[in-house]
């Protein structure tokens, strides 16, 4: 029977590659036949498959009516499998069955193994496969495709970016608020009040009372004769002088000026009253003395002829002034 659509596949697929899997499919031509073995030739490849063994069989048995893709199966034949041997120098891998299973027009038998060598060449080899070689049942050649090495980049020094110092951000100067300084209360001086000098006392002029003396005249009208007789001697008249009292005023002022806010200065007035007098003279012997008419009665008048009355009004004058004035200071 004749055989179609064979493929061969190995992965890895570059040269010298070691226990590469490959995967194996042929179709089945228009005889049918019980399925017995299944032979691969590897040998113009160089593939070395002489260290594949039944524990190697990955995948083994028939997609019916070739409808499923890659190495997917509708029956799994690795119980019918009896043998796998090599031949070739390692080149030939031959699976013998036990003819359990029927073949159909159309059906594809598949296969995978591993533990296979690659050829130290890469290229495009033939590889012959056979069903049932040992009746020549329908053979067919596949094409394995061996690659060279993908070759390995050789890594550039990569030059280590030199690290960008990460600019510090720069603290913003946080901006002291200055303080407003505040005005200082310019001190309102106080004015100070002067003080106002006392005056200083005019003494009181005091007035002289004028004499009033009117002479007694004591003797006798010399035409009447009177008692006594004409020839009597007549006595002087004798006039008794009021002596003039002079009044002397002493006026002591004492005026401190005080430093602001001091008690006020006391000025004290005090009158003093100095009496002259002149000493009567005796009378004569024989001479009477006669009272000094003046007109008025000795009704409390001082020696100065002043009323008691009037300067004790005075002094009072005085002293109720000087409190009024310490007051108002």
């Amino acid at each position: 029977m004749a055989a179609s659509g064979p493929s061969i596949d190995a992965d890895p697929s570059e040269v010298d590659a070691s226990n590469a899997t490959y995967e194996v499919t042929i179709t089945v031509g228009t005889q049918s036949t019980s399925m017995n073995g299944l032979e691969i030739n590897l040998s113009n490849a160089n593939s070395d498959v002489s260290n594949v063994g039944t524990e190697d069989v990955l995948t083994i048995g028939i997609d019916r009516n070739n409808d499923e893709s890659g190495t997917a199966i509708d029956v799994n034949t690795s119980d019918d499998l009896g043998s796998v041997g090599t031949s070739g120098d390692g080149t030939v891998l031959t699976f013998g069955f036990g003819g359990s299973y029927s073949l159909y027009e159309g059906d594809e038998v598949v296969v995978a193994f591993d533990d296979v060598q690659n050829p130290a060449s890469s290229g495009t080899y033939d590889v012959p496969l056979e069903i049932n070689p040992q009746s020549s049942g329908g053979e067919a050649t596949g094409t394995l495709q061996i690659t060279d090495p993908t070759p390995t980049p050789t890594s550039s020094p990569t030059a280590t970016p030199t690290p960008t110092a990460t600019p510090t951000a720069t603290a913003t100067p946080t901006a002291t608020p200055t303080a407003t300084p505040i005005p200082t209360a310019t001190p309102t001086p106080i004015p100070t009040a002067t003080p106002t000098p006392t005056p200083d006392p005019s003494p009181t002029a005091t007035p002289t009372p004028s004499p009033s003396a009117t002479p007694i005249d004591t003797a006798p009208d010399g035409g009447s004769g009177g008692d006594n007789g004409g020839d009597e001697s007549t006595p002087a008249d004798t006039e008794t002088a009021t002596p003039t009292p002079a009044e002397t005023a002493t006026s002591t002022s004492t005026e401190a000026r005080a430093a602001p806010g001091t008690p006020t200065p006391t000025t004290t007035a005090t009158p003093t009253v100095t009496p002259l007098s002149t000493a009567l003279p005796a009378p004569d012997a024989g001479t009477t003395e006669a009272a000094p008419q003046t007109g008025e009665a000795n009704d409390g008048r001082t020696a100065a002829g002043w009323p008691l009355s009037l300067l004790l009004l005075l002094l009072l004058a005085l002293v109720v002034g000087y409190y009024r004035y310490a007051s108002d200071r």
